[in-house]
């Protein structure tokens, strides 16, 4: 986009939009683990008993959240 002339910017980032649609991911399951690390030496929470219950989402994640256009 830098080396572009100015006037074909548009264009050009109208088409890179248009190809980056094209590509779709497959549908992503829900998380049901927790984000949590087993390490002792870090920044994130330790592990521990109350994490390893696994709680199902009870909503998909279509229904838990919306893309507005």
């Amino acid at each position: 986009m830098r080396a572009a002339p100015t006037d074909r910017l548009p264009t050009l980032y109208a088409a890179m939009i248009r190809h980056i649609a094209q590509g779709r991911l497959p549908p992503r399951d829900n998380r049901i683990n927790p984000r949590v690390i087993k390490k002792k030496m870090s920044n994130f929470p330790k592990k521990r008993p109350e994490h390893y219950p696994i709680k199902h989402p009870q909503t998909l994640l279509e229904q838990a959240v919306r893309i507005l256009k």
